[in-house]
């Protein structure tokens, strides 16, 4: 998982070239992609709740749902602004194809979650 900050002007820490190029397709309003965090774990499946970029003011968090159908994972996302709950949503993550939550605008850009299954 990890936190981006989606801009038009240079960033002092970008992405990786290919998430760039991903974000890039997906977010055509922006041209720079900055990361701003990000958290690995293994077998985050096995717990009950994971957080992607956990912070004091924004949070995401995932709760697995079992496999999907076709490959992946179901999760259930839940995107927090400290106590209260912005947006709740089921989704399907699959390795190789990344999901990208529009966050709220920030720094004269958008904060981007990235959810990111690996094999």
């Amino acid at each position: 998982g990890a936190l981006v900050h989606a801009s038009n002007s240079t960033s002092k820490n970008p992405v990786q070239k290919d998430l760039a190029l991903r974000l890039g397709k997906a977010f055509k309003k922006y041209k720079a992609f900055g990361l701003l965090g990000q958290h690995t774990q293994d077998k985050v499946f096995r717990d009950y709740v994971n957080w992607i970029v956990p912070s004091d003011e924004l949070n995401l968090e995932f709760e697995s749902k079992g496999p999907a159908e076709g490959g992946g994972m179901k999760v259930l996302l839940k995107l927090w602004q400290k106590k209260k709950v912005l947006v709740k949503s089921d989704a399907v993550i699959k390795p190789g194809k990344p999901l990208f939550i529009a966050g709220p605008l920030w720094r004269e850009g958008r904060l981007i979650f990235v959810l990111e299954l690996r094999e």
